[in-house]
């Protein structure tokens, strides 16, 4: 499925609309990730991301004897 720009949920969203001074997390899903969405009050016509989904083409996320945590970003950083 295809859409045009779709906000997405986040912890954080800071406050600023100065980027450079605002806080918060930016984790933006990449194409062709699967995501989880909402409707704001319900209407299909405001979609929101609310979160990425493991698909059984992405890593399992996890299994019980994982105890190694991490935040990982496209560029490798942690």
């Amino acid at each position: 499925m295809r859409t045009s720009w779709v906000r997405v949920m986040t912890p954080d969203g800071g406050g600023s609309k100065d980027v450079k001074s605002n806080r918060g997390f930016v984790f933006i899903p990449e194409v062709g990730d699967q995501v989880l969405l909402g409707f704001r009050h319900g209407d299909p016509a405001r979609p929101y991301v609310m979160g990425s989904l493991f698909n059984g083409v992405t890593g399992s996320g996890g299994f019980a004897a994982n105890h190694k945590k991490s935040l990982t970003t496209r560029s490798g950083s942690i």
